[in-house]
């Protein structure tokens, strides 16, 4: 049996965690070539709690450079860079991988393997479901299907991410794997390639009140992480494939009209702190995508409208990912506001 999956577990002080999460990974070490726990400037017991494991599993501990600062996207870079599996995955250290999932990956890289020899084509990317959960009681909660925006319950072709140069960005502190995934997606599109969906649940995201993403105050204070995630890849990958623009564009757009509604959740809670600066970052995307593509802010609005009239589901889920659902102001406002954006 084959062992090329690399696993990587990026941690801050996850003595309390790390045991349950490397607990998980047990039942699959016969598929797992390394375990790389990326340790990012811990200074709790976790190294301990993870020696402990050692004898069970191919571990590997990586510390992050001492001149780097304390991200989640640094922890993940460092262990991707010592990475050796033919294919890399991420666990968070609260999360847990369901027994059997990581069977699953290594069967459907098998038949990925032979679809790429048939249809000449990349197939870098492996997009299974993951179910969120309660991490102390753990009842389970809403699944996410053929989801790309985070990096759970997603495996990668390494050689791929190699090629491309495809990094986590060390200048974000929060959603650096909404980056590198919206990377990872540009990059299969613009060269023509596919990812592979599945419709088993391979991960479980668990829900823990003293997370990073718990904070009352996050989606303000980390906006231009945010913006910066969901847009800057997009915008990039326009130049360097050119062929593919129009595609990038609805992509663009769909991520314009979420950084809208993410900054409304916000401000359902915080009514009264509209923030001048995010809406400059989104002013500013916004004055971009018309540049790079010379649309107009009619083809914007018509784009959000047809959206929310073809898929009533969509502002519907939007509304339960961010919910509760609540307009401070509108996208209309924002588009047609000749106050704060250009002419």
């Amino acid at each position: 049996m084959e062992k090329n999956l690399s696993i990587i577990i990026p941690v801050y002080n996850g003595e309390k965690y790390i045991g349950t999460a490397l607990s998980s990974l047990i039942d699959a070490k016969n598929f797992l070539k390394e375990v790389i726990i990326g340790c990012d400037h811990c200074t709790d017991g976790t190294k301990s709690v993870v020696e402990k494991f050692m004898d069970t599993l191919p571990i590997t501990i990586v510390d992050v450079a001492q001149d780097l600062p304390n991200s989640p996207g640094n922890a993940r870079q460092a262990g991707l860079d010592v990475a050796t599996g033919e294919w890399v995955g991420f666990l968070d250290v609260d999360d847990v991988i369901p027994t059997g999932a990581i069977q699953i990956v290594a069967h459907t890289i098998t038949e990925i393997k032979q679809k790429v020899a048939e249809a000449k084509i990349e197939i870098p990317m492996i997009i299974g479901e993951f179910t969120e959960r309660n991490g102390l009681t753990g009842e389970t909660g809403f699944v996410h299907k053929n989801d790309s925006t985070w990096v759970h319950g997603k495996w990668y072709n390494r050689k791929f991410l190699l090629d491309n140069n495809i990094r986590f960005d060390t200048k974000l502190y929060t959603h650096e794997d909404v980056y590198f995934n919206n990377l990872v997606i540009s990059h299969v599109i613009g060269c023509g390639g596919s990812y592979c969906t599945l419709s088993q649940n391979i991960y479980f995201w668990n829900q823990n009140m003293g997370s990073m993403t718990s904070s009352p105050r996050y989606t303000e204070e980390n906006f231009a992480d945010y913006a910066f995630s969901v847009m800057e890849a997009g915008l990039a990958m326009c130049a360097k494939y050119s062929a593919k623009k129009s595609e990038y564009l609805k992509i663009l757009l769909n991520n314009y009209c979420l950084m809208y509604l993410y900054y409304m959740n916000f401000l359902y809670y915080h009514p009264e702190d509209i923030n001048p600066e995010i809406k400059n970052i989104m002013n500013s995307y916004y004055c971009r995508i018309r540049s790079t593509y010379n649309i107009t802010p009619d083809d914007i609005w018509n784009y959000y409208k047809s959206m929310v009239a073809q898929y009533p589901a969509w502002k519907e889920n939007v509304a339960r990912s961010y919910c509760p659902f609540f307009e401070k102001w509108t996208l209309e406002d924002f588009l047609f506001d000749k106050v704060w954006v250009d002419n």
